[in-house]
């Protein structure tokens, strides 16, 4: 064999075993590319099957508070029920003693004269209210009296404020509720012509609360009436403790929500991504 047929035999033969080292050398270098997408989307998918369980256990928490809510603004309800009823005990046995005692006392006849002398200073006094209705003042005070009273509904149907800052508010809606009837107290204190009525209607008013203090005493010492009474100061202590607890379950409640909300955020921004991302080439893009 001539040396230029050896020299070329030994050529083919070098091609021939590099060409596979080669190909395993590429096919190495595209299987980590493959590994590393494989990766980054294993990640990916943990990260939403996280963000998932996150949303799944909010929503649990978020059922658990509401039912708790619930739960605390039926026990408050029956609460209120409850002290209506005791306040009714109350009222109903100071209605006996008083039909027992009344005359002894001089209550009823100071209460007949009282009434006798409120029909005479309102019937003296109804040309003055009539002239203080017309007035703008009073037109706008009775607007504001309006509004009061609205305001006034809500606040009592508010269980998930706090107690202190809702108890003001109130107390503020009480007093331009009364307006009004400040305006025409005060025209009725004002007008001269009617201080004859005045000093009658005064004077029953002082014998009604003699006369009543002297029936306190008389029915103080009751069995029942004390027993009422103590029913009604537990009822109301535990009205405000009912009242306590429905806010705060109210505020958690208000809290779950909200954190839902933001885990349900971050659940659909992780899908956002993960679609986004081309990292597994033709299975990336089959998701939805």
């Amino acid at each position: 064999m001539s040396k230029l047929l050896l020299l070329a035999v030994l050529s083919v033969g070098v091609l021939l075993a590099s060409a596979p080292l080669s190909a395993v050398a590429q096919n190495g270098k595209n299987n980590n590319k493959t590994n590393a997408q494989k990766n980054d989307e294993r990640r990916e998918n943990d990260a939403v099957q996280k963000a998932q369980k996150d949303v799944n256990a909010a929503e649990k928490t978020l059922r658990d508070a509401e039912k708790s809510a619930r739960q605390a603004a039926e026990k408050l309800k029956s609460a209120v029920r409850d002290q209506s009823k005791a306040a009714g005990q109350i009222q109903k046995r100071r209605d006996d003693l008083e039909a027992k005692h009344a005359d002894l006392v001089g209550l009823a006849e100071a209460r007949r004269t009282l009434d006798a002398a409120r029909k005479a200073y309102e019937t003296a006094g109804a040309p003055i209210l009539k002239q203080v209705a017309e007035t703008a003042q009073y037109k706008e005070a009775l607007e504001a009296a309006k509004n009061a009273d609205r305001r006034l509904a809500a606040l009592r149907d508010d269980n998930e404020g706090d107690d202190g800052d809702r108890l003001k508010q109130m107390v503020e809606a009480a007093k331009t509720k009364q307006l009004p009837a400040r305006l025409e107290r005060e025209a009725l204190d004002a007008e001269e012509s009617l201080k004859p009525e005045r000093t009658k209607l005064k004077a029953a008013e002082e014998a009604v609360a003699k006369a009543s203090d002297a029936m306190e005493k008389a029915v103080e010492k009751d069995p029942e009436l004390k027993s009422a009474k103590s029913a009604f100061e537990q009822v109301k202590d535990q009205v405000a403790a009912a009242r306590r607890e429905s806010a705060q379950e109210a505020r958690q409640m208000a809290d779950a929500r909200q954190k839902l909300a933001r885990e349900q955020q971050d659940l659909q921004q992780k899908i956002n991504a993960d679609r986004k991302d081309d990292n597994t080439g033709k299975n990336k893009k089959n998701k939805k």
